[in-house]
């Protein structure tokens, strides 16, 4: 391997998990969701373990999709620390 290609893969694999992850788009809604689901609440998800250079980027790529998905306006409802697969 050439060290260019090393290079390469290495970086992919530190930016590997670098974003956030929309659960639920503003406006979507099931026909068997209970009576006080709220079909204009989006959830977003990211990662908030690591370095803070990493933790703030997902924050604000967290922020910049809920912008984009509710054309610019958006309130926090709750924010909430998970661990993924907790029952």
């Amino acid at each position: 391997m050439t060290k260019r290609f090393t290079f390469l893969v290495v970086v992919a694999m530190l930016l590997t998990g670098c974003g956030a992850n929309m659960i639920r788009v503003p406006g979507e809604t099931s026909q068997y969701a209970p009576l006080n689901d709220n079909p204009n609440r989006g959830v977003i998800s990211y990662r908030a373990n690591g370095p803070k250079w990493a933790v703030k980027a997902r924050l604000e790529d967290a922020y910049k999709q809920m912008y984009e998905a509710c054309n610019g306006k958006y309130i926090i409802i709750n924010e909430d620390s998970q661990i993924a697969g907790a029952v």
